[in-house]
């Protein structure tokens, strides 16, 4: 997963995890829309990936909710409040 995200990720965006399965990602200078693309980019990227487990192929899915910030320094609980509540 870090490898999907490394290679993903520009060098201005930020990627940390929240809580137990979450993941938040700030992507500077974005969209909405790009957040959009972005995200099902990731998405396809993390179903592509392969886990061979005693035999069994395992595969992850990942859901993602975008906000985006239309004014300077919004707080971090509201965009990802949004974000919850988008998808």
């Amino acid at each position: 997963m870090s490898a999907v995200l490394i290679d993903n990720l520009r060098a201005s965006d930020l990627a940390a995890r929240w809580g137990g399965e979450e993941l938040a990602i700030l992507l500077a200078n974005t969209s909405c829309k790009g957040g959009y693309r972005f995200a099902d980019r990731l998405r396809l990227a993390i179903m592509a990936i392969a886990i061979d487990l005693d035999g069994e192929r395992l595969c992850i899915t990942a859901s993602f909710g975008v906000a985006e910030a239309p004014i300077p320094n919004p707080s971090l609980e509201a965009l990802l409040s949004k974000a919850d509540t988008t998808a």
